[in-house]
């Protein structure tokens, strides 16, 4: 592939103690076989079980530690240039304003823990989950090109087209985290199409105990987005690398005709 193009990997949702073992490794072979210029983690890190509403007694007595070990591992493997907190991430910072000290601090130093290890693997980009804000990266919309990624603000079988159109501009692919299932949309306008995709999760869905009765977790899947932006005109294309009979399945190379 020509120097003309930059290469990415976009992929989130590992959500800490519950990441799935042969997901991570899957994409650590990928990572070394495929190094990307661009790095997205697409949020929810950690999953802070605890601190969700409607949190279990067991839930709440797990503690973080777990967690957090388990997403400084991911944080290593990924090293990520972009990130951005999801709903999950976002737990630890409400809880620091808790009116308990003791939940309080644990939330601070789990939100430094987090801040230290994207630190320590030199990301520098780092989005907010909000929709406004008074600076670029308090939003959680990150733009390369025409590649725009975002944690996702969308739950349903719409998802994906509600925040490719709400996003995207005319040309753009819209990658978002947040649902966990795999779903390509096109919008048609005048200019140029946007594309939206959700790219899956990297948990182990069969963790998810709170989500169990929920049928929307039949959709869920476990995989990453990768692809390349032309430098000169910001043009991107997408694959996807999921599942697939007990295995990962990914492109092994492509050419220009």
């Amino acid at each position: 592939m020509s120097k003309k193009y930059k290469t990415f990997c976009a992929v989130g949702d590992n959500h800490g103690h519950l990441v799935s073992g042969e997901a991570q490794e899957a994409l650590a072979v990928f990572l070394s076989k495929h190094p990307c210029d661009i790095r997205i983690h697409l949020g929810d890190l950690n999953d802070f079980s605890g601190w969700r509403s409607g949190a279990s007694q067991a839930d709440m007595e797990e503690g973080t530690a777990e967690d957090l070990k388990c997403g400084r591992e991911f944080l290593r493997i990924l090293k990520p240039t972009v990130f951005h907190y999801g709903n999950h991430d976002k737990r630890a910072l409400e809880q620091m304003e808790s009116r308990n000290g003791d939940t309080a601090e644990a939330a601070s130093r789990a939100v430094r823990d987090v801040l230290d290890s994207l630190e320590a693997v030199g990301c520098k980009e780092i989005y907010s989950y909000k929709v406004i804000g008074e600076k670029k990266n308090d939003v959680g919309l990150h733009r390369e090109g025409k590649l725009v990624t975002t944690h996702g603000f969308f739950c349903g079988a719409n998802a994906t087209r509600n925040t490719a159109g709400k996003l995207g501009r005319p040309g753009d692919v819209v990658i978002h985290g947040h649902t966990h299932d795999y779903h390509l949309v096109t919008i048609e306008h005048l200019e140029a199409p946007i594309v939206g995709v959700s790219a899956m999760c990297m948990m182990d869905i069969n963790l998810a105990e709170y989500a169990i009765t929920r049928p929307a977790t039949t959709r869920w899947t476990n995989g990453w987005t990768y692809g390349v932006i032309e430098e000169r005109t910001g043009l991107c294309k997408v694959w996807t690398a999921h599942r697939f009979n007990g295995k990962f399945i990914v492109t092994k190379g492509f050419e220009l005709i």
